[in-house]
């Protein structure tokens, strides 16, 4: 093996994992001011599936991809059943425990606990959504300039919508998205200045 090929795989070793990359960014992203509010708007608004959107921002901001509606229905049938059985039940009981008059300390360790759970439910599958979009995007055709991020939230909007956009509160689901949006612009702007501060490093080193 040459030296060229080596260092490729060396490279390639040292790569995070796209499962891995995904994950960072949706933790990021969450912790953005207003997207946690207003992801669980848009869950409980739309019945949206917050790794499904996550995904979707992920590939937009972070591999210039913009997926389409067959791309949303793939995804959403891909963990269906997960979501359905594992996840959304977690979350039932989390939220039930929240709400008794009876908590105690104990009833508030327990439903910590089954939030932890939760999360790893959620971790799981976004890690199978990130598997789908690594098989995918090599087919992707990626978009010359930056991905509109509304279109791409419109999307979204428009998958979880279905057929029952008549008797959505459209006003408060906008509102939603803008602030996801406004997130993304955000962090639009600081991968661009990390991206033109490591050029400098870069320059820099060579010259040193």
């Amino acid at each position: 093996m040459d030296r060229a090929a080596r260092s490729r795989n060396a490279d390639a070793a040292e790569a995070p994992e796209l499962e891995e990359l995904v994950w960072h960014f949706a933790l990021s992203f969450y912790r953005r001011p207003g997207v946690a509010q207003a992801c669980l708007d848009l869950q409980e608004m739309l019945r949206a599936d917050i790794d499904i959107v996550l995904l979707g921002l992920f590939a937009a901001l972070e591999r210039n991809l913009l997926l389409d509606a067959s791309s949303y229905a793939e995804l959403d049938a891909l963990v269906k059943d997960w979501r359905r059985e594992i996840v959304q039940p977690l979350r039932r009981i989390r939220t039930s425990l929240k709400s008794k008059p009876e908590a105690s300390p104990a009833t508030r360790e327990l439903r910590e606990r089954i939030k932890g759970e939760e999360l790893e439910a959620e971790k799981i599958e976004l890690a199978v959504l990130a598997g789908w979009l690594d098989q995918h995007a090599p087919r992707m055709a990626k978009v010359a300039e930056h991905v509109d991020i509304d279109i791409c939230l419109d999307r979204i909007r428009t998958h979880f919508a279905g057929d029952h956009s008549d008797g959505l509160d459209d006003q408060a689901i906008g509102a939603a998205l803008a602030i996801l949006a406004g997130a993304a612009r955000e962090h639009r702007i600081e991968k661009f200045h990390t991206n033109n501060s490591d050029i400098e490093d870069i320059q820099r080193s060579r010259h040193a």
